[in-house]
C-alpha cells in the first residue's frame, strides 16, 4: 500500500518537475541568445509557453490563452512605459502651472501625448497574437491553425495554402485596422511624429 501511495505521489510530482526543468532550460537558452544578440522570434516564445502550459493545465483553450496573453503583454507594457517616460517634463510643469491636478495632467496631457506609442504596442501585440495563434492547433484548440496542421499531416497542400493565406489576410487586416485606430486616437499635432517615435517590439533582441 505504501509503495502504491509513493508511486502516486511521484506521478503527481512529475508535471511540476517537467515544468521547472523546462523553465530553467528555456531561460538559459533564451538568455544565451539574447547575450549573443540573436533575435528570438515570437513563435518560439509561444511554443515554449505552450509546452509549459500543457503540463500545467492540459490541452485545449487554456494553454493557448496563457501563451498568447504572455506574448501580447510585453510590447504593450514596454511602449506604455516609454510613451509616458517620453512626455516632456516642461509640458507637465506647464500643465501644473495652469492649475491642473495630477489626474487631469494624466488624462488630458500625458496620455494623449503617449497615445501613439501605446497604440503602437497594442498593434504589435495584436499582430503577433494573430500570426502565432495558429500554434494553438498543436494543443487541440483549433482555429485557423487547424487548416495548416491538418494540411501538413495529410499532405493536402491546398488546405495548407488556404490556411496560411487566411492567417496572412487576417494579420494584414488587423494591422491596417489598428493603424487607422492609432491615427484616429493620436492628437492632430502629434500625427506627423508618430512614425519616428514608435518603439520596435516585434522581437526580443539586444541588438
Amino acid at each position: 500500500m505504501s509503495a502504491l501511495a509513493e508511486a502516486e505521489r511521484a506521478q503527481a510530482r512529475r508535471p511540476r518537475l517537467i515544468v521547472i526543468g523546462s523553465v530553467i532550460y528555456m531561460a538559459l537558452i533564451f538568455g544565451v541568445m539574447l547575450w549573443r544578440g540573436i533575435s528570438i522570434e515570437p513563435e518560439w516564445v509561444v511554443l515554449a509557453l505552450l509546452v509549459i502550459a500543457v503540463e500545467l493545465v492540459g490541452i485545449g483553450f487554456w494553454p493557448a490563452f496563457i501563451a498568447l496573453v504572455a506574448l501580447g503583454i510585453p510590447p504593450i507594457v514596454t511602449n506604455s512605459y516609454v510613451g509616458m517616460r517620453e512626455v516632456d517634463a516642461d509640458v507637465r510643469e506647464a500643465a501644473r502651472g495652469m492649475g491642473m491636478r495630477a489626474r487631469a495632467v494624466l488624462w488630458q496631457v500625458e496620455l494623449p501625448i503617449a497615445v501613439p506609442l501605446i497604440m503602437a504596442g497594442v498593434r504589435t501585440s495584436a499582430v503577433n497574437i494573430v500570426a502565432t495563434a495558429t500554434l494553438a492547433a498543436l494543443v487541440a484548440y483549433g482555429g485557423l491553425g487547424r487548416f495548416i496542421v491538418d494540411g501538413l499531416a495529410q499532405r493536402d497542400f491546398v488546405q495548407l495554402f488556404a490556411g496560411a493565406l487566411l492567417v496572412a489576410v487576417l494579420s494584414v487586416a488587423v494591422e491596417l485596422g489598428l493603424t487607422g485606430l492609432q491615427r484616429l486616437t493620436t492628437p492632430i499635432g502629434l500625427r506627423s511624429e508618430t512614425r519616428t517615435r514608435e518603439v520596435p517590439s516585434t522581437r526580443l533582441s539586444t541588438a
